[in-house]
């Protein structure tokens, strides 16, 4: 801990967040969180500035009843989310429901653009996650399926939903 001289008291400059302020800041920030999609290299990048955010304003007197009880508008939340996303190199993110995908898996005739319109999420080996995809063609009234059980090493996601 690092400490400054106020008079004849050493107060301290720095100080890692408190136990409190963590529990805190962690149960605020996963009732912020989207839902699935979201690489766990950009929450966990926005974990950090957002604990940096939460105890800043808890130690400067910031957090105030101004709107207690008031949610920030979702669109905001995932648009920051989106930005950071965006923001940081790496490989893609998971491909959520209703985003279009390229299929280049081992069913040569399907290859190209498809929908995704299911999602199996199961525990792999060493404690993982393993997803598997339902891969659909638009029609003119909704989805045909087109390929299942699609490993994610076999489709590119695409910036396009529906």
């Amino acid at each position: 801990m690092e400490f400054t001289q106020l008079g004849n008291v050493q107060a301290p400059v720095s100080e890692p967040a408190t136990a409190a302020e963590t529990e805190q800041l962690d149960a605020e920030f996963a009732g912020l969180l989207p839902g699935r999609g979201v690489r766990s290299r950009v929450r966990d990048a926005a974990h950090k500035f957002f604990a940096i955010g939460w105890v800043t304003g808890v130690r400067n007197g910031h957090t105030g009843p101004a709107l207690t009880s008031v949610s920030l508008p979702r669109a905001d939340v995932y648009g920051a989310f989106h930005w950071l996303e965006d923001a940081l190199p790496g490989e893609d993110a998971p491909p959520v429901l209703r985003q279009a995908v390229r299929y280049h898996g081992s069913m040569i005739g399907r290859h190209g653009l498809l929908w995704v319109t299911g999602i199996t999420a199961t525990v792999a080996p060493g404690d993982g996650e393993e997803y598997r995809y339902e891969l659909s063609e638009r029609t003119g009234d909704g989805f045909r399926v087109r390929v299942s059980r699609v490993r994610a090493c076999s489709i590119t996601p695409v910036r396009i939903f529906g």
